[in-house]
């Protein structure tokens, strides 16, 4: 499910930023929404590192993560507070700007996983005895090379279209906006 998880939250993010303009007047780093969108599965990145050291360096209690930790709304937070802090220290976008763009890009993943699997998820924190189960909309096969199902892919294509026209419609077809410099006033 990695393409679609770009395709949605690229439309998802578009959505938020049109929403959000439209509503209060300010401009939205969605690209930050987008790129957040893959943030939780870096469990799953961690379990293929941790795996093999596990296996060949004996420990004592071996906390052990597995795909799935991240996707409740604690590690949400904390990842949120975390990445929106590095975001902020280096691309200087605002400390709650990038907060708020990566909840949103990593709360939408967890949300797009819940809808298409049907696999029990723990809302709370990682292992809490609370259990809740997807939806399981689409039936997920990864006849793409483990890369995607072509109808969920087909679908993330036609509700991307729809956000860009959305976009267009909406906010007069300005794709690209014209900041004004340091010292000019607004």
């Amino acid at each position: 499910m990695i393409l679609e998880h770009i395709l949605f939250s690229i439309s998802f993010a578009i959505l938020i930023g049109v929403i959000v303009e439209r509503k209060y007047g300010y401009i939205l780093p969605i690209w930050i929404i987008a790129a957040c969108a893959g943030l939780p599965d870096i469990d799953y990145i961690i379990q293929t590192i941790m795996y093999p050291l596990l296996k060949t360096i004996p420990l004592i209690t071996p906390i052990f993560i597995v795909h799935g930790d991240f996707h409740n709304i604690v590690m949400l937070i904390i990842l949120s507070l975390f990445f929106g802090w590095v975001i902020n220290k280096y691309l200087k976008t605002g400390l709650n700007n990038a907060i708020i763009c990566v909840f949103l890009g990593s709360s939408f993943h967890v949300f797009c996983d819940f809808l298409v699997y049907n696999l029990p998820f723990c809302p709370i924190a990682p292992r809490f005895p609370c259990y809740i189960y997807g939806f399981g909309i689409f039936k997920e096969t990864g006849s793409w090379h483990g890369l995607g199902e072509p109808s969920i892919f087909m679908w993330g294509i036609i509700i991307m279209i729809i956000s860009i026209c959305i976009k267009f419609y909406y906010l007069d077809s300005k794709w690209i906006y014209d900041r004004p410099a340091k010292n000019e006033e607004i």
